[in-house]
């Protein structure tokens, strides 16, 4: 599954079983599950209010295995699990 976001007020984020509606504004983010079973694991939901604290980009992210991805080398259509 690839997941894309876009710079915007709202979005949606949808797949074939869950359905996330993304509010953001300057200060903060608003993630809500609109219908669906989103697939983040049993017990584990995206809802809630994130704040920005820092609006630079990340440079990379550790997957669940320990291993770091750099975005400058590794596009979203190109990254495997």
């Amino acid at each position: 599954m690839v997941m894309r976001f876009f710079i915007c007020w709202i979005c949606l984020f949808i797949t074939d079983d869950c359905k996330l509606e993304f509010k953001r504004d300057n200060r903060k983010v608003i993630i809500k599950t609109i219908e669906g079973n989103c697939p983040f694991g049993y017990g584990v939901y995206a809802d809630g209010v994130y704040y920005i604290h820092n609006r630079k980009n990340p440079l990379f992210f550790v997957d669940r295995g320990g291993k770091k991805t750099y975005f400058e080398k590794t596009s979203p259509e190109e990254y495997e699990e």
